[in-house]
């Protein structure tokens, strides 16, 4: 089983290490997305699955943790 992975945080260069790391690990993962703040994954979310998310707790606009509140209501 693969599992797919988001990644959310404000900070480019912190994302997208996040994301070099996790793509060369020999974990049964893949990076679907990376984005830059909670409301691009909700968007991404309302098509898309997402297995695990990973997420910055501040960010601009909405904080990780409503984040995390309104993509829990979004894949159920």
């Amino acid at each position: 089983m693969n599992f797919k992975i988001l990644v959310a945080d404000d900070e480019y260069y912190a994302r997208k290490a996040l994301v070099m790391m996790l793509e060369k690990s020999e974990l049964p993962i893949s990076v679907n997305g990376d984005f830059e703040d909670g409301e691009e994954v909700i968007e991404f979310l309302q098509e898309n699955e997402a297995d695990i998310i990973i997420t910055d707790i501040r960010m601009p606009g909405m904080t990780g943790l409503e984040f995390a509140k309104k993509a829990k209501e979004v894949q159920e």
